[in-house]
């Protein structure tokens, strides 16, 4: 069992209007954000989150949200080793599906003491404004919501007209409870082990930010379960709360020590993904892979194994990093065994959607699956 935050949301709703006529309105589409305080019609004088004119009592902060882009040629710099064998890392430029604050989105209306918050999701390739962040599973006692560049848009319109009011309303609620993690194993001839891990609650859909990993960890098992004799025993682990700080990933790790001193390698699997561009408002799948993080942990051998398996099933846009290469751990729920001191490799892509309603199936990378397991399997025969 996992105790963890859980927040549950029933819709929001946004109207802003001019102080001195409010008969000048607009409704405005909104999604709350997770974690965010449920409540019935707040209204406060409304202020762009760069103001230099706070009013003294409650308001509600205006800021804007942009993805990061970063040139593929920055990551190959930071990269051990990388396969781009058609040199697209020269002129591709990914979209991440987060901005340089990554989950602190609302720590600067929080600092000028905004009683509520608008975020417009303006520097996205698309129209949306369903935006699954922050998921730390941290409550933030301030209501918030998203709303997307068009609506943006018309309150900029209303506030250039005069003084503003905005009244938000959240309907949900955030309460502690439980999830469960799912655990299978094999048995092998040493009493050392493999664990093979992902996660299995995402939001929405979430067909590639949950469906592909547990695909890839069950093709996983499928194989093995096949394999006579195991030189290790295997263990396949989809955690909880991925979306909450990664609750279930951490929940493992503190009841499983010992175990851990026996692990030979924790392999996370995430996210085989799609690349896509963003076209009139919309997501158009482009028919290439996003780009493929492989987070290696810096031993020597276990590196040189990851390369050549990626080499031979041609899994071209391949990053071998660092674990530690971003901050302090990979930005995967697998990141936390790499602070546990375990040898790790955690596969990962960011698509920008990752987070948002539109990960569909679409999206999914399928001619990947099948290349990423044969890696997988390669690395795991070469322990």
């Amino acid at each position: 069992e996992v105790p963890l935050n859980i927040w549950e949301e029933n819709g929001a709703a946004l109207k802003v209007y001019l102080l001195d006529d409010p008969l000048t309105f607009v409704d405005v589409p909104a999604f709350p954000l997770p974690f965010s305080k449920p409540v019935e019609n707040f209204q406060a004088p409304l202020r762009q989150i760069d103001s230099t004119d706070f009013p003294e009592g409650d308001f509600v902060a205006l800021d804007r949200v942009e993805l990061a882009e970063v040139p593929l040629q920055f990551f190959r710099s930071l990269a051990t080793s990388f396969f781009d064998p058609e040199n697209e890392f020269d002129s591709l430029v990914q979209t991440l599906p987060f901005g340089p604050r990554f989950t602190e989105v609302l720590t600067p209306a929080m600092n000028v003491g905004a009683k509520g918050f608008i975020g417009i999701l303006d520097g996205f390739p698309w129209l949306t404004k369903e935006y699954y962040v922050p998921y730390d599973g941290i409550v933030r006692d301030i209501p918030a919501v998203w709303v997307d560049k068009e609506a943006g848009s018309k309150i900029a319109e209303l506030m250039s007209q005069g003084e503003v009011v905005a009244s938000i309303s959240v309907e949900g609620r955030n309460y502690f409870g439980s999830s469960q993690n799912i655990v299978a194993t094999l048995k092998g001839k040493e009493d050392k082990w493999v664990i093979i891990g992902s996660h299995h609650d995402a939001p929405w859909a979430s067909a590639v930010e949950d469906g592909t990993g547990i695909a890839m960890v069950l093709a996983q098992a499928k194989f093995w379960s096949k394999v006579s004799e195991r030189k290790y025993n295997m263990m396949f682990l989809l955690t909880a709360g991925h979306m909450s700080g990664g609750a279930g990933t951490r929940k493992f790790i503190e009841t499983h020590h010992e175990l851990l001193e026996d692990t030979v390698i924790e392999i996370h699997l995430e996210h085989a993904a799609n690349e896509c561009k963003g076209v009139n408002g919309h997501l158009v799948v482009t028919g290439e892979p996003e780009c493929r993080w492989w987070f290696t942990s810096e031993i020597e051998e276990l590196q040189s194994s990851v390369v050549r398996a990626i080499a031979a099933e041609n899994l071209k846009r391949s990053l071998v990093l660092k674990p530690d290469i971003f901050m302090e751990h990979p930005p995967t729920d697998g990141g936390f065994f790499h602070l546990a001191g375990v040898p790790i490799l955690d596969f990962l892509t960011a698509p920008m959607y990752l987070f948002d309603k539109q990960d569909t199936l679409d999206k999914v990378d399928v001619e990947s699956l099948v290349p990423i397991s044969r890696a997988v399997i390669r690395v795991i025969e070469d322990l």
